[in-house]
């Protein structure tokens, strides 16, 4: 991931883990982003900033330019002042996970990948869990001292993600294994989202089993 210019970003070679948050900083610095990005997530992230209500320009198979809609920055930037502090009870109850690389499982991430093993076993689990990416009974259920499966859908795809008290141990998109890297790229994706849907899963046991 490199910045070529001030208002632009180089993300080819990520796939569909893009860093949606940081494009929006970007935007809402300079006004627009000019991304570079992998063919195949061109549609995805033009369907992304459609949904912000973004002006989007594709300049060649690869580079999409995103920008506020003219009349729109003003706007931002009255709303972004009259906004007050968020309490920091506020911000303890949204999404927040972190990636643990020393107790990363990469023969779990293989299994999560598996869909054979998940339709069998992982989706049989108990659910402690649905609902938004936020919220006191989100981060209850993630906070759970024991090995818990976040099942994220978003963008037309699955994502399985173990957690240990909110701490990450493995990870997969449904049919190919993540490394800890791909999945701080999906966890910095997922930011601020409230179109994404998430289930728990109480693990534990079952992994035991396995």
């Amino acid at each position: 991931m490199t910045c070529l210019t001030e208002n632009s970003l180089e993300l080819r070679g990520m796939g569909p883990f893009i860093p949606y948050n940081l494009i929006e900083k970007l935007i809402r610095r300079t006004g627009e982003a000019i991304v570079d990005v992998d063919k195949e997530a061109v549609s995805v992230v033009e369907r992304w900033a459609a949904k912000r209500g973004y002006s989007i320009k594709r300049l060649n198979d690869y580079r999409i330019r995103i920008s506020i809609v003219a009349g729109a920055a003003a706007k931002l930037e009255t709303v972004q002042a009259k906004a007050p502090a968020r309490p920091q009870a506020a911000e303890e109850k949204m999404f927040k996970l972190v990636v643990d690389e020393k107790k990363w499982s990469k023969e779990m991430s293989e299994k999560l990948a598996n869909v054979t093993y998940v339709i069998e076993t992982v989706l049989r689990a108990p659910i402690l869990y649905r609902g938004p990416l936020a919220g006191a009974d989100f981060v209850a259920a993630l906070s759970r001292k024991k090995l818990v499966l976040l099942r994220i859908s978003v963008d037309n795809s699955d994502y399985f993600i173990a957690a240990d008290n909110g701490r990450v141990v493995a990870a997969a998109q449904l049919g190919m294994p993540l490394n800890p890297e791909q999945v701080k790229n999906v966890i910095e994706s997922l930011r601020g989202r409230s179109d994404v849907l998430v289930t728990i899963y109480d693990i534990s046991s079952i992994d035991k089993k396995s």
